[in-house]
């Protein structure tokens, strides 16, 4: 099997993402209300205390989620890139691997491990929608999908293409 040529993809909607993170908040912050409600034994006020820190960190954790910033993603033949990943304007262009850790057909959660120096790879998760990539859907799954060139495949071809 070939690997892919090299292709570029700006991820800007995040609707079914919104959602989703949406309903999972209201549904926690639901349930340990109405658990906290309905017990038969009143807690005391620590745990009253620690159910309350827990629905407001749920309720951060859900804003949080929700701030999703657009990226484009390239893959160059080699390896990925991602840029508009940077809360700075100084770290525009990130390389690193792009992963499916989640597919259902028309939504992907895509992984992008950074190939930063430091012991831990910076992890950047990227919900992915077909809604708004109609066109390009299809070769964004086979790109991510695709067999990733090994090093010396890369190094074979660009002696190939010296020739």
């Amino acid at each position: 099997m070939r690997a892919i040529a090299a292709c570029r993809f700006t991820l800007s909607r995040f609707e079914l993402w919104r959602c989703a993170i949406a309903v999972l908040t209201g549904c926690v912050v639901a349930g340990l209300c109405l658990w906290f409600m309905l017990r038969p034994v009143p807690l005391p006020w620590q745990g009253a205390a620690a159910v309350a820190v827990v629905v407001l960190a749920s309720i951060a954790l859900g804003v949080s989620l929700q701030r999703t910033p657009a990226v484009s993603l390239h893959w160059d033949g080699r390896e990925w890139h991602a840029a508009g990943l940077a809360r700075s304007a100084g770290d525009e262009t990130t390389a690193g691997a792009v992963t499916v850790a989640l597919d259902l057909g028309g939504w992907m959660l895509l992984q992008f491990r950074a190939h930063d120096r430091s012991h831990t790879p910076r992890v950047i998760w990227l919900p992915v929608q077909r809604r708004g990539l109609e066109p390009q859907w299809h070769g964004l799954r086979c790109a991510v999908y695709s067999p990733r060139p090994t090093r010396d495949a890369a190094r074979d071809a660009g002696v190939a293409a010296d020739l």
